[in-house]
């Protein structure tokens, strides 16, 4: 909907029919101007978890009032007037101190910090930004809490979305005044891009780094304010501030962040009278939320003119998002404007479903991810790896009997490995991290004995690879109550990260197209494979690296030198991001033909953009793998609310429980492979918050919830401490050995 193109006689003409009880000219001014809302208010709320109150209470204002408008084509901006004052209503009513967590004026609720809704990050996965765009979009998290608002407008001025007059009509200032704020508002975010760069720079100026070592990580103004003016001065890192093209020109014609189909599912909710239930309604209950009923208009009008439409409208709204629920599980809708940004999703392409996912199971087709070039065939492969283990997901009628996921029926309970958790409780598997730069040459591999002091994964237990027998043996030999119990193996490679030291984001991505550094790297997982050979372990493959690829582009076209790193066991993949997972799973089921192995899911941007996440993993190779690793937080909650950790709120509620399922939900049954949950936090609410002893919640809402969990399609739950000083196994009170021996003694949670 940019002012250049949308033609404003036609809304004009919109908003006089609509004004007249017509309900469909009121459908397309509503499913118009819903992404324009949405953008400005959640950039002012940087996300928070009350945008999507905001913009339903600013809709539902726009559709009670739109009879008191004088000058139709004064509509739009009348809208953004609305939406600024909604925003500042949201401030006022919440006005304490400054939150911890986000810097603006008010205080969070315990629910209230979402991390996954984050306004930046999703900009910047949605939108694909990259260069100064995502340096520009990055920046923004450095400037005031009094910015935000300005910022909110200014950025939709400097893409097409709004001109100048309206910018200013939003703020109830004259233009004059707007052009300063905005001109102070730029000087301040430029400083803020110099800063990002700084900051990112490989290597970082020295003098740089040292002020940084007191620095909290949080882009907090103050500290914006302190780098800054460092960067100003130094000659070192006068490259930050040279090059910079001007913000407005890097913004200009990009495209509107698309807007969540369960925001307006929710508006569903609040609009529709209950004694009027639709077909609509009905069907968005399993996106929205089950068991609450549709609330009466706020704003009164319930058998008035603007009351029916309101009804009418959130109704039309929410079937173009129930059938984009339907079809990917509650992913992106693409509000009906006159631009769709390019390569957008559409919202009624069909993923694959739960029957045809277990079709697929049932039929053995494992052995289609066996590559050309494995020298097991791929009928043994599929074979060997039915009788150790069977990659499972929904059956179509909810019967669990024939589905196995790693030789059980059940979800598995496992935990990171340690000896003596491994008698305290029934586990079912354990996993071990392996992390370390690749082996300092080929020569290592055929060795007698390691080099002295080599820092590499396979110079651990007895040397050249002894760490998986090792580990293997300690898991075949667990017991439970003195009788034996044996345990898979789950292995989390984690090594891309380590390919070059001090490497940003960016340069692991960029490494993968080093011949050099790929073959290397290739030829250390070549060895860990042929270590596991015939074992029934599980590899969960480079966390967070697919989500930084997918961050610069296209996985199918962000390039690594595959085929010449690895000719013989990959000569047939193409040289991308794509290729790379493609000839890990390929390696694998030619190494190590019983092993099962994963792509890690990291997918920032899920929140409303489940549909190119899936599309993503599966151009990955997703459904030529055995499963898909999911993950919630890495450290306990009580430790993340530190202030030296940033006060970040990481407590869960119902309603990111919800959407958390519901996205895992997706992912399984896009690529027809189950979730493993790797790395869940093993805190409890009984803890003091002290080093070792904190607060977590999650441990116990899956345990109480276990038929949620296996309804979303997640055959395990890993738990472990993902950071020096969480809680751990031996440190939470014994509540996850309760725990896991309540499970099994219930006879467990039938996989689904």
């Amino acid at each position: 909907m940019r002012v250049a193109e949308r033609d404003g006689r036609a809304d004009q003409d919109l908003v006089v029919a609509a004004q007249g009880g017509d309900r469909q000219a009121l459908d397309e001014l509503m499913a118009a101007y819903l992404p324009l809302v949405y953008n400005i208010v959640g950039r002012a709320l940087d996300g928070h978890v009350d945008v999507d109150d905001v913009v339903q209470e600013t809709l539902m204002r726009a559709v009670d009032r739109i009879g008191d408008l004088r000058d139709p084509t004064a509509f739009r901006a009348w809208v953004v007037a609305i939406a600024v004052r909604q925003v500042r209503d949201r401030w006022r009513r919440h006005q304490t101190q400054p939150s911890a967590a986000h810097g603006w004026g008010f205080e969070l609720a315990p629910d209230a910090a979402d991390p996954g809704a984050d306004f930046v990050d999703l900009t910047i996965l949605q939108l694909e930004l990259s260069g100064q765009r995502r340096e520009t979009a990055l920046a923004t998290r450095w400037l005031e809490e009094g910015d935000r608002e300005l910022l909110a407008l200014w950025w939709l001025e400097a893409a097409g979305e709004l001109d100048r007059a309206e910018l200013a009509g939003a703020l109830g200032i004259e233009p004059g005044h707007a052009a300063v704020r905005v001109q102070r508002l730029k000087a301040r975010l430029d400083a803020a891009r110099t800063v990002v760069r700084a900051l990112d720079a490989a290597p970082r100026c020295a003098e740089l780094s040292q002020i940084a070592t007191r620095w909290d990580g949080w882009a907090a103004p103050s500290w914006r304010k302190q780098f800054a003016r460092h960067v100003r001065e130094c000659v070192a890192c006068v490259a930050s501030w040279q090059d910079l093209v001007p913000a407005e020109r890097l913004l200009a014609g990009s495209a509107l962040v698309p807007v969540p189909a369960l925001l307006a599912a929710t508006w569903l909710r609040h609009a529709l009278p209950p004694s009027a239930p639709s077909a609509q309604a009905a069907a968005a209950k399993g996106v929205a939320g089950k068991g609450k009923a549709a609330k009466r208009l706020r704003h009164g009008g319930h058998g008035s003119r603007s009351g029916g439409l309101a009804a009418h409208v959130s109704a039309k709204l929410v079937a173009a998002a129930v059938a984009a629920a339907v079809a990917v599980g509650a992913g992106v809708v693409y509000a009906a404007t006159s631009h769709q940004p390019q390569g957008s999703p559409s919202a009624t392409a069909g993923a694959p479903g739960a029957a045809g996912v277990a079709a697929t199971v049932a039929s053995g087709s494992a052995s289609a991810s066996v590559s050309a070039s494995a020298s097991v065939s791929a009928s043994a492969s599929a074979s060997a790896k039915a009788a150790a283990s069977s990659a499972s997901s929904p059956a179509a009628d909810g019967a669990s009997s024939t589905i196995r996921f790693m030789g059980k029926s059940t979800v598995l309970i496992g935990r990171i490995s340690n000896d003596k958790p491994s008698v305290s409780a029934p586990f079912d598997a354990q996993y071990q991290y392996v992390v370390s730069p690749p082996a300092p040459s080929s020569n290592v591999y055929t060795a007698k004995s390691c080099p002295n002091g080599t820092n590499w994964w396979g110079c651990v237990w007895g040397g050249r690879g002894g760490l998986v027998p090792h580990m293997e043996a300690r898991a075949a030999q667990a017991t439970y109550k003195g009788q034996p119990h044996p345990q898979t193996m789950m292995w989390s490679w984690f090594e891309l990260p380590h390919l070059i030291p001090n490497a940003t984001w960016q340069d692991e991505v960029k490494a993968v197209n080093r011949v050099d550094l790929l073959t290397r790297y290739l030829n250390d997982y070549r060895f860990f494979v042929q270590k596991i050979g015939t074992s029934h372990d599980m590899i969960d493959l480079e966390a967070d690296f697919w989500g930084f690829a997918r961050g610069m582009g296209d996985v199918n076209k962000v390039p690594a030198q595959v085929t010449a790193a690895a000719p013989n066991d990959c000569g047939n993949q193409a040289n991308t991001v794509a290729g790379l997972a493609r000839c890990l799973i390929s390696m694998t089921r030619k190494y190590a033909p019983n092993a099962t192995v994963g792509l890690h899911l990291t997918c920032w941007d899920w929140p409303g953009n489940e549909k190119k996440c899936a599309k993503d993993y599966v151009a990955l190779g997703a459904k030529n793998a055995d499963f898909l690793v999911g993950e919630v937080e890495a450290v306990d909650a009580g430790l993340n609310a530190l202030p030296e950790n940033g006060g970040h709120n990481s407590f869960w509620s119902e309603k990111k429980w919800s959407a958390q399922l519901a996205y895992w939900k997706t992912m399984a049954e896009a690529s027809g492979k189950p979730i493993v949950v790797w790395q869940i936090p093993v805190g409890n609410m009984r803890q003091n918050n002290t080093p070792y002893h904190y607060k977590d919640d999650k441990v116990d809402w899956l345990f109480s919830h276990m038929d949620q969990v296996a309804s979303a399609h997640v055959a395990a739950l890993m738990f472990g401490q993902g950071s020096d000083k969480s809680t751990t196994i031996e440190t939470d009170g014994g509540n996850l050995f309760a725990k896991t021996i309540a499970y099994r003694n219930s006879g467990g949670t039938p996989l689904k």
